[in-house]
This record gives C-alpha cells, structure tokens and sequence, in this order.
C-alpha cells in the first residue's frame, strides 16, 4: 500500500521526531511503500500569498506552489498524520 506519512514538527530530537521515524520504520517493515513527507524538512510555507488569493478561483496549474502536494496526496492509498497537539490545535504550519 502506498503511504503519505505526513509529519509537522521542527525538532528533530523530540519525543514527536522519535513517533515519526517508529511509525515510518514500523509501516515500511510491514511492507508499506512509505511518502515520507516532513513539512518543515522541506520548507513549506504554509502562508497564502496575495498572488494566491487573487488568482484562487483560476483554474490550477502545475507551476502552483502545492502542486507536488496536491499529486502526492493523490497517490496516496493512506494518509498517516504525525504532529504534536499545541495549545489545543494542531501545529501552524499543518493548518
């Protein structure tokens, strides 16, 4: 089965980073073809940008900033979430 383990948390010596790499080594032990994707690892910017706003009705294109996102979620046969709870929410760059 193809997985998107999608992980948000900066700190990569936290008790958050060691459930991380135990659920990617635990799933891929199983078999699992595993989509490793760590938002901060891989500097994503959450942030709408003004561009964005104005052009969100536009239909989508491949040059759009959460292209390869959007194409690695639709692989996807599973989706493993991995982030910490903070103040009640999930992390900012996750929302």
């Amino acid at each position: 089965m193809n997985i998107l383990v999608l992980y948000a948390h900066p700190v990569k010596t936290s008790f958050n980073a060691g459930l991380h790499r135990t659920i990617v080594e635990r799933l891929s032990a199983a078999g699992h073809t595993i989509d490793d994707c760590d938002l901060y690892a891989e500097d994503f910017d959450p942030r709408l940008t003004r561009t964005e706003r104005l052009g969100y009705h536009d239909q989508r294109s491949p040059a759009d900033a959460v292209a390869s996102y959007v194409e690695r979620l639709c692989k996807a046969e599973a989706l493993v979430l991995s982030f910490p709870v903070w103040n009640y929410g999930y992390p900012a760059i996750l929302k």
